[in-house]
């Protein structure tokens, strides 16, 4: 091996084993998200944090509160983080968490018993928030784990279902979904609404989002 070839494999091994460190992170962070949702769902985590007064609280009390590791609660807030669902600031010792925007109560709704959204529910949904949905709308609607409806709503997005906004509204969250219109009042017995669940379910099948 020439001394060209040498300088090519080492800067590629320096440029590919961060992204394999980071690649490692999502993965093992993925898998604490997923599995932690048996000690604390989603939307119950959402409500402690709502219920808490000032709605403020750390990782260190949300762990005791939640009966979590401090490892498995990072990796919970850090994914709510990057997902614009919760936001942080910090007294110089500690970061303090609360929700992007207060839970809505909008009452019980009444949905499907499939363990994923369907273009029915949506609709429920959109209607019943009156359609401006944020994902701490979409999870304390459905009480689903976030990593399955945000791969519902990429899908959806795909589809020409929904849009996907990033817009500053104070009070309100970062991130909103627009319902598009031929899809507001669209049957859910309709031939389209059928496939668009039948083909949903499937993808959540085959990345073993659904078990």
């Amino acid at each position: 091996m020439d001394s060209a070839t040498g300088a090519i494999l080492f800067t590629s091994f320096f440029i590919l084993l961060p992204l394999v460190f980071l690649l490692v992170y999502y993965l093992n962070r993925n898998k604490k998200v997923d599995t932690t949702q048996r000690e604390i769902s989603d939307r119950d985590l959402l409500h402690l944090l709502h219920n808490h007064p000032g709605g403020l609280l750390t990782a260190k009390e949300i762990a005791e509160k939640a009966g979590l590791t401090m490892a498995q609660t990072r990796s919970r807030l850090s994914f709510f983080a990057e997902q614009l669902i919760v936001r942080r600031g910090s007294n110089g010792l500690a970061y303090y968490y609360e929700l992007y925007a207060p839970i809505e109560d909008v009452g019980q709704l009444e949905l499907s018993p499939e363990p994923f959204l369907t273009v029915a529910d949506l609709q429920k949904i959109f209607r019943a928030y009156d359609y401006r949905v944020s994902p701490i709308d979409l999870i304390a609607a459905t009480g689903l784990p976030w990593r399955i409806l945000a791969r519902e709503m990429k899908h959806f997005k795909k589809k020409g279902v929904i849009d996907i906004l990033r817009i500053a509204r104070p009070g309100d969250s970062y991130r909103q979904y627009v319902l598009k219109e031929p899809y507001i009042d669209l049957p859910e017995s309709s031939n389209e609404a059928m496939a668009l669940d039948l083909e949903m379910k499937e993808i959540l099948l085959d990345e073993n989002l659904l078990v």
